[in-house]
């Protein structure tokens, strides 16, 4: 996730490990995999369009963030 992350932002940073903080969820799990065995159904967007989209919208409220 971190990779495409960079990628897409172009920053080149390490993750920062922490403690959870208050109201994070214990664990997060994200997979299509399973819309892909629905007869007729795939997903319509992978991790880097998600990652894309959201960078996209941040870097329009935040321009400075596209040049740092």
């Amino acid at each position: 996730m971190i990779d495409h992350v960079n990628a897409v932002t172009g920053y080149d940073r390490p993750p920062v490990v922490a403690l959870r903080r208050p109201g994070d969820p214990a664990h997060i799990v994200a997979s299509a995999d399973r819309v892909a065995t629905e007869p007729g159904r795939q997903a319509k967007y992978d991790v880097r369009d998600m990652i894309t989209s959201a960078w996209e919208g941040w870097t329009r409220l935040h321009p400075e963030a596209a040049r740092s």
